[in-house]
């Protein structure tokens, strides 16, 4: 496993302000800017937020801490939406490099990122879009033996967007042991209607064949409820790796950030 480090200074002289980035690579970035700019555009960003969910919503988001689980089509639309939700702090683990059938789907796949880390690429954009959100970043595949020494239980909200069925039985398992709020995705492969996505309790699933792994699994694991963004849409039958595009994995993403914003801010909808 390893820890991506990262190191950022904030000094403030004359009414500008410098951001200095250290990497893991010892890349460093320097910028210059108007205090004043900066603080101007932080309050502008969430004006609209504030208008719809108010501003002690907004307060218990920018204290709150989530975590993503995996940073693909799903994941990377999940891990933004808390972003620009407000979220003031996010725990990014993924293991995995961007590659150029990403390109199709994912958030952190540009030309330009091709065989970058996911995790490092993303936590990059997320300080372009807001400084104030913390955000570390585990390079790493997570597993039944190491569920437990990521930090998980140190969140306040978990998004298991990951496609690895024994590894998310197991996020769900220890997630439930140690009382963290958590939802998890199932599968988005070989389908093309976003419209057909549901939240509800695993054992209210029908049709996703993941949901079905999951739900045998979570029965044998005593696993009693499990909070699941789910379709029940008929996956096209297609030999080799699902085939995938933007409109369900990003919709099933923006469900889950959606539940963890709720969940968060105590907020109900009808």
């Amino acid at each position: 496993m390893l820890i991506i480090p990262y190191l950022l200074f904030l000094v403030h002289l004359s009414g500008f302000f410098c951001i200095l980035r250290v990497t893991a690579d010892g890349f460093v970035t320097l910028c210059l800017r108007s205090f004043v700019c900066y603080t101007y555009a932080m309050d502008e960003m969430f004006q609209r937020t504030v208008s719809l969910i108010g501003e002690e919503a907004l307060d218990r988001l920018r204290s709150s801490r989530v975590c993503i689980i995996g940073l693909g089509g799903v994941g990377s639309f999940a891990a933004e939406a808390c972003v620009r939700s407000g979220v003031g702090s996010l725990l990014l683990i993924d293991h995995d490099t961007v590659s150029a059938s990403n390109l199709n789907r994912q958030l952190c796949a540009l030309r330009s990122t091709v065989d970058l880390k996911k995790t490092a690429v993303l936590r990059e954009r997320y300080l372009d879009i807001s400084p104030e959100c913390r955000t570390d970043a585990l390079d790493t595949f997570i597993t039944s033996d190491n569920v437990g020494t990521l930090g998980l239980e140190g969140c306040d909200y978990v998004i298991d967007a990951i496609d690895n069925i024994t590894a998310k039985v197991a996020v769900a398992s220890f997630l439930d042991e140690t009382g963290v709020p958590h939802i998890s995705v199932m599968g988005t492969g070989n389908k093309l209607r976003p419209e057909r996505l549901r939240v509800s309790d695993i054992y209210s699933t029908n049709i996703c064949p993941m949901a079905r792994a999951v739900r045998k699994l979570c029965r044998e694991k005593g696993i009693v409820s499990l909070r699941t963004v789910w379709s029940d849409e008929t996956p096209v039958v297609r030999p080799g790796t699902p085939a995938s595009m933007t409109f369900v994995p990003a919709s099933a993403g923006l469900l889950a950030a959606r539940e963890a914003v709720l969940c968060l801010t105590g907020m109900q909808i009808g």
